[in-house]
């Protein structure tokens, strides 16, 4: 993760399910690894789930 001006501001796996990251789009950048699979025979994939809170216009 990285700020709006390019420094870098965290580094994490997150591995265990349940494992939480929370971060503000308006202030960061974020960026994710390829997905590489453990068995290259067989597909890869990534589970996530994303919830975006957008505050109300006033």
């Amino acid at each position: 993760m990285y700020a709006s001006s390019g420094a870098h501001l965290l580094t994490a796996t997150l591995s265990e399910p349940g494992d939480l990251l929370l971060g503000d789009d308006r202030r960061t950048v974020h960026s994710v690894t390829p997905v590489h699979p453990v068995d290259p025979r067989l597909p890869a994939h990534r589970d996530v789930l994303v919830i975006a809170y957008t505050a109300p216009q006033r």
